[in-house]
C-alpha cells in the first residue's frame, strides 16, 4: 500500500490535540520548554534490501553470469532485483517502527516507515526534540541499521516519498505540494501534447500514474484523472475487440496507430491539468485543529442552486435547529445563464 500524505496529517492532528497535555507534562517534571514547536526528520536507510542474509539453500536462485563466461556471481544477501525484496523489507521497517515508536508517548513523537524511508514527526522543546531523535538514530545504529545521512532532512518543510510538506505549527496548518521538478515535467508533457494530434499510449500511461500520485494531494484534480484512465481503458478495449483494427482500414492512411490515443479524447483534462500545474503557489491545506461544527448550511437539491437552510446547533450531541431559510428569486437573465426555462423550476 502506497503512503499517503493524509496518514502524516492523522498523525499531526492527534500530536496538535495532545499539546496541552504534553506541556503540563513539561511543567510537572520541570523541563525547559524554550523554542517550543514541532518539525519533521526524513530520512533513508543505506542499503536496505541487503541488511537480510539469503538462505543458504536458496543460494542457488541467487546467481548471476560474471560476463567472462567462466566465472558467476552469487548473491548472499536480497537486492533491488528480488520481487519479494520490498515484501521482506517492509516486515523489517514494520517492526523497527513499531520499536522505536514503543520507546516515545505519541504526544512527543510519531513515526512513520515506506519500505526503507522512515519519517519522524516530534512536537516539544527544542533541546528535548534533539534528544528525541537522537535516541532514534543510536537505537537503529546499535540494531545494525545505517542511515544515509545525504538523504536525510530536518525541519518544518522538506520533501519525503515525492510530497513536499510544509508544517505551520502555531497556525496549526500542513501545507502540501508535489516537488517543482515533478511538477514541471508533468506541465511540460501536458503542454507539449497541446498541438499534437495523437500521443504514444506508453506516455500516456507513465504520465497518468504521476497524476495519480498528484491527484492524493490536490483532490480537486481526481476527476481529470479518471478520464485519463477512461481514455486508456477505452483505447485498450478498442485493440481487444478490433475496432482499432476496422478503424484503419477505413483510414487512407493505412499505418497501424495501435500504439497511439488521440489527444482529442483527453483534451478537456489535458487543458485543466495544465491550468492546474501552472498555477502559482499550487498547495493543500490542511488544518491541524480540531473542532467539531456548529454551524450547517444546507442548499436546495435543485442543480441551480436557488435556495438554502441555515442551521445551528449549541454543542457536537444537540440536535441542528433551522434559524433561516433562504430563497432567491429567480430572473430572466438567470434563467438564461443556468440554461433553463424561466418559470419551470418552483
Amino acid at each position: 500500500v502506497l503512503p499517503r500524505p493524509d496518514d502524516a496529517h492523522r498523525c499531526l492532528v492527534d500530536m496538535k490535540s495532545a499539546e496541552p497535555q504534553l506541556k503540563a507534562w513539561y511543567r510537572a517534571q520541570g523541563l525547559d520548554e524554550s523554542e517550543w514547536s514541532a518539525e519533521m526528520v526524513a530520512a533513508d536507510f543505506t542499503d536496505a534490501f541487503t541488511h537480510f542474509p539469503v538462505a543458504q539453500q536458496e543460494l542457488q536462485q541467487c546467481v548471476s553470469p560474471a560476463g567472462d563466461g567462466l566465472h558467476v556471481y552469487v548473491f548472499v544477501a536480497l537486492f533491488f532485483g528480488h520481487k519479494c525484496a520490498p515484501l521482506v523489507m517492509c516486515r523489517l521497517s514494520a517492526l523497527l517502527t513499531r520499536i522505536l515508536q514503543g520507546m516515545y508517548w505519541q504526544a512527543e513523537l510519531q513515526l512513520g516507515t515506506y519500505i526503507d524511508d522512515p519519517l519522524f514527526l516530534l512536537q516539544g522543546a527544542s533541546r528535548r526534540r534533539t534528544r528525541n531523535v537522537s535516541l532514534a538514530i543510536l537505537t537503529l545504529g546499535a540494531l545494525g541499521l545505517q542511515i544515509a545521512w545525504e538523504k536525510g532532512a530536518r525541519g518544518p518543510a522538506l520533501t519525503w516519498i515525492g510530497v513536499h510538506f510544509t508544517l505551520r505549527w502555531p497556525e496549526g496548518q500542513l501545507l502540501l505540494s508535489v516537488p517543482d521538478k515533478l511538477r514541471l515535467e508533468v506541465l511540460g508533457k501536458l503542454d507539449k501534447w497541446k498541438n499534437a494530434g495523437m500521443v504514444p499510449l506508453a506516455e500516456l500511461r507513465t504520465l497518468t500514474g504521476k497524476l495519480t500520485w498528484a491527484a492524493g494531494i490536490y483532490k480537486r484534480a481526481k476527476w481529470a484523472v479518471a478520464m485519463l484512465y477512461a481514455t486508456i481503458a477505452g483505447h485498450e478495449a478498442d485493440l481487444r475487440t478490433g475496432e482499432e483494427e476496422d478503424r484503419r482500414t477505413r483510414r487512407s492512411d493505412q499505418r497501424p496507430k495501435a500504439h497511439l490515443v488521440p489527444v482529442k479524447r483527453f483534451e478537456l483534462a489535458r487543458q485543466w491539468l495544465a491550468a492546474l500545474f501552472k498555477a502559482d503557489a499550487l498547495v493543500t491545506r490542511r488544518p491541524l485543529w480540531t473542532s467539531d461544527p456548529t454551524l450547517m448550511v444546507i442548499t436546495d437539491a435543485s442543480p441551480q442552486g436557488c435556495g438554502g437552510l441555515l442551521l445551528v446547533r449549541a454543542s457536537p450531541r444537540s440536535n441542528w435547529t433551522p434559524v433561516h431559510a433562504y430563497q432567491y428569486d429567480i430572473e430572466a437573465a438567470d434563467a438564461t445563464l443556468l440554461g433553463f426555462e424561466l418559470g419551470s423550476h418552483r
